[in-house]
């Protein structure tokens, strides 16, 4: 089991804050990531966008995993050289800071599409992307990655490229929920021991079906028998607030403007 205190000793706060690039409090407020984007790119094509005819927002971008929220993440669970195991890949974002920040990378994407670009970014920078289904996690044996990093499709808020094993093509949330649990133990199976898996989580509303998935997914990830480690809470900007302010008011509800980092270890 790895030893994170011989090997990164803390004596300090400043310390701490220099080596990982913030001080770990359970609130983290992420910055826009500016010094990442030319990196990472964006091809500006209609696969990023939701739609170019909605009410509100046309063009609006399919929501881009925070790089800046990435680097802190992959910072403090993971070590230089380390392989961090990806089951849902998308559009680069977690694998490019990863190799950059000197680890290796495997991710899975399932979307044709977005395999395709996505597979040239990560090779050219020595990482491995597969066409597969991140559920099943195939090409990896066990204890082969040192950290789990990723973020789930949310069902259906939003719709991605359709394929086999693709989870938002799955209309029934306990449906979903399965798959989920599915990847779960694939994730535990594939992790090291004493090594952790972070998921980026929201919860969401369908209908009138309050999705609370940062709960479902600590109950998947601990029937898989991993460990509940921390939870951090991301505090985010959305687009959504104030266009949705009468509706949630009128419902008593609020807008979400958070996710979760939910931090698993595999005793």
């Amino acid at each position: 089991m790895t030893n994170y205190t011989q090997i990164l000793p803390l004596k300090t706060d400043e310390r701490v804050a220099d080596q990982f690039g913030w001080l770990p409090e359970s609130v983290i407020t992420p910055g826009k990531g500016t010094a990442w984007r030319e990196i990472i790119g964006d091809s500006g094509d209609i696969s990023t966008r939701r739609s170019t005819d909605t009410k509100y927002l046309p063009n609006l971008k399919f929501s881009e995993f925070n790089p800046d929220l990435a680097e802190k993440i992959i910072r403090y669970w993971s070590l230089p050289n380390d392989l961090i195991l990806d089951p849902f890949a998308g559009r680069a974002t977690r694998g490019i800071v990863a190799l950059k920040l000197g680890r290796r990378y495997d991710g899975y994407e399932i979307a044709p599409t977005t395999f395709e670009k996505t597979e040239v970014k990560i090779k050219s920078l020595g990482g491995r992307l597969f066409k597969a289904d991140g559920c099943t996690l195939e090409y990896h044996k066990d204890g082969s990655a040192q950290m789990i990093f990723t973020c789930p499709p949310y069902h259906r808020l939003e719709r991605y490229e359709s394929a086999t094993g693709q989870l938002s093509d799955i209309k029934d949330y306990s449906a979903f929920l399965n798959s989920i649990r599915e990847c779960a133990k694939n994730c535990y199976l594939s992790l090291d021991i004493g090594r952790f898996a972070v998921i980026v989580v929201a919860d969401w509303r369908d209908g009138k079906a309050f999705r609370l998935f940062h709960v479902d997914t600590i109950s998947a990830m601990e029937s898989a028998h991993f460990t509940t480690w921390d939870i951090v809470v991301i505090k985010n900007h959305s687009p959504f607030t104030r266009l949705q302010a009468g509706k949630v008011a009128a419902n008593r509800y609020t807008s979400k403007t958070h996710e979760y980092a939910l931090v698993f270890r595999k005793e």
